[in-house]
Formats: C-alpha cells, sequence, structure tokens
C-alpha cells in the first residue's frame, strides 16, 4: 500500500476558550456557538458528506466545593440538534 493511499479513519478539529473561571457553562458555550452559527449549514452538510461527528466537551474544574451551573440554553440545544451533536462534560474535583 502506497502512503498516498492512506486514509484516516478519525481525526479531530476543536474551538476552545483557552481556561475561564465561571459558575454556568452557558458562558462558555455561548462564545464557541456564535463563532459556529455562520456555518451551520456547511457543517451539517460536511457531517452529511462525510459522515462526521460533532461532540461539544466540556472539561470543568471543581474548585473548593463550588459547583458551577451545567444546563443547556436551548439555543445550544437547538444547534446541537441541527448539527446532530452531542455533549460532554467531564468534573474535575480539585
Amino acid at each position: 500500500m502506497d502512503d498516498r493511499d492512506l486514509y484516516r479513519k478519525e481525526t479531530c478539529w476543536f474551538l476552545d476558550t483557552d481556561y475561564q473561571e465561571s459558575f454556568d457553562v452557558n458562558q462558555q458555550l455561548n462564545y464557541l456557538l456564535n463563532l459556529l452559527e455562520p456555518h451551520i449549514e456547511m457543517l451539517k452538510t460536511l457531517r452529511m458528506k462525510h459522515n462526521l461527528n460533532y461532540l461539544f466537551s466540556f472539561s470543568i474544574r471543581v474548585m473548593n466545593n463550588e459547583s458551577p451551573a451545567i444546563s443547556i440554553a436551548q439555543k445550544a440545544i437547538s444547534i446541537a440538534y441541527d448539527l446532530s451533536a452531542e455533549f460532554d462534560f467531564d468534573l474535575y474535583i480539585l
């Protein structure tokens, strides 16, 4: 098999907010959604054409037992539905 014929089954592209102190994940999610919103139709087309999966993943640091609110705003649910995206939350208790 020639190296030029090698196909990747998985790849990853991501947007992130870097670390931000917050008690509501919707702040970070809204930031990302505002970046993605103008490209939703293109992302839907790419998903169908290339059988892609989309994931909104959160790494949440819990410090001093001060848990953040973990709720998803309707706008995010709607966009995730349009993209057939999933949500993932990882809590790190520090």
